[in-house]
């Protein structure tokens, strides 16, 4: 776990730091088309406008999310391999 094994925790920080990108970049896209298509409905915005970040929010949806999830495996098991490595070979 974490609070036991620290370097083993780290090992998988960048995978980590992928994951997350992926994640928040699908939530803003998709907090921004709710946010238009709200506005549309309000007619403050084209439907254009609304249809396009639709579109460039589900595009996203469906190239990252899913490599985002399987970033998981190498995220938890990073540990178990990086540790067995001999720092003098470095």
């Amino acid at each position: 776990t974490v609070s036991t094994d620290l370097a083993a925790a780290a090992s998988g920080a960048t995978q980590y730091c992928r994951m997350f990108g992926f994640i928040m970049g699908g939530w803003l896209l998709a907090k921004s088309a709710l946010q238009a298509t709200a506005a549309t409905a309000d007619k403050q915005t084209p439907s254009g406008m609304s249809a396009t970040k639709n579109q460039i929010a589900r595009f996203f949806a469906e190239q990252h999310l899913g490599p985002a999830a399987a970033l998981l495996g190498p995220i938890t098991n990073a540990g178990s391999t990086v540790m067995t490595f001999q720092e003098e070979n470095f």
